[in-house]
């Protein structure tokens, strides 16, 4: 879980270039996945994430693995349903289908909630659910961005 919050992190901050004040607002709402580009809007701008050819590599894939990660978390508030859908995922390959073209729709409750909310070690969000900060985000990238995977806000 912690994995597909931090890579939609990272591509987001980082190949997206949206900032941090900007992603510690964001809801799931906020982003519209089509077409293998995941636009993400907000404070009257916009950013786009396409996707690549490798499906392994594609940020918008990484975008759309969270989103529905999210979805769960939000619709079944279950840390042993998560985990078994995280358990049963198949390994991303370069010939897995490019999630970013998937049309499923997210649930209404889950457009609002928070894009990057905190996991706690067990794989608890807090309820309701509450957006990370955007001191918490930039550290977590810097973190993640020098190798350091370790505590998870």
């Amino acid at each position: 879980m912690f994995g597909r919050r931090d890579r939609c992190l990272l591509v987001l901050s980082q190949i997206g270039g949206v900032p941090y004040q900007q992603l510690a607002a964001l809801t799931a709402g906020d982003i519209d996945v089509t077409d293998g580009t995941a636009r993400v809007s907000g404070a009257g701008e916009t950013w786009m994430v396409t996707a690549s050819a490798d499906p392994s590599g594609c940020g918008a894939c990484a975008v759309t693995r969270w989103l529905r990660v999210l979805n769960l978390a939000v619709t079944q508030p279950s840390t042993r349903a998560i985990a078994a859908v995280l358990k049963d995922a198949k390994p991303v390959t370069r010939q897995s289908p490019h999630l970013c073209r998937s049309t499923r729709p997210l649930d209404e409750r889950t457009l609002a909630a928070p894009l990057l909310p905190p996991i706690d070690q067990w794989g608890y969000e807090p309820f309701p659910v509450q957006p990370l900060t955007p001191h918490s985000l930039s550290r977590r990238v810097r973190d993640l961005l020098a190798g350091d995977a370790g505590a998870h806000p």
